[in-house]
């Protein structure tokens, strides 16, 4: 005979019933259902949050390492744009993309708009280094971090070159809100 599991009469109440044959797998997972039911909701609660924290452990982890410029790129991973360009194959077609934004940046930054000049550089970067993320109901997946490391050869040195570039103006934009916020 295999375990069941039926509702007792009454609002909220449960009753579990073992019948004669179980497996130890069964009554293991039995003993485990008798024992949420006779849980009140905030044991229930507490032990769901619990669960939740640990499975997000190392997602957290892996996204609290990540360098706060390179976090900032996920902000344009929801727009079809990006999404297609990151799909090309072409680093060619990357690079003339990402350069209007780098462009923009350095206008900005000969305008003395320093925090405008670092979002078009993070458009720029957000080509080539990103989060991959899913929407599960109201919770966003962190699925992985993509960068140029799956380049080669002549179209890893173009893009690491772009890249570079994009960082030095991004630091320089930095300096110049350092200096600011020191005065």
């Amino acid at each position: 005979a295999a375990c069941t599991q039926r509702s007792a009469g009454g609002i909220g109440m449960a009753r579990i019933e073992e019948a004669a044959g179980c497996s130890s797998d069964e009554e293991e997972e039995l003993a485990k259902a008798k024992e949420v039911v006779n849980m009140d909701f905030e044991e229930l609660m507490k032990q769901a949050g619990e669960m939740k924290q640990r499975q997000m452990k190392d997602k957290r982890r892996a996204w609290e390492s990540t360098a706060e410029f390179v976090k900032n790129t996920i902000a344009h991973d929801a727009s079809e744009e990006y999404a297609k360009v990151r799909a090309s194959k072409s680093v060619k077609e990357k690079i003339e993309f990402a350069a209007a934004a780098k462009a923009e940046g350095n206008a900005l930054f000969a305008e003395a708009q320093y925090t405008k000049a670092m979002l078009k550089y993070t458009q720029a970067v957000a080509v080539f280094r990103y989060w991959v993320r899913k929407t599960v109901g109201k919770d966003q997946e962190l699925l992985c971090f993509k960068d140029d490391e799956t380049l080669a050869g002549d179209e890893q040195r173009e893009a690491r070159a772009f890249l570079a570039s994009v960082y030095l103006n991004a630091a320089a934009c930095m300096l110049k809100l350092l200096k600011l916020c020191m005065r």
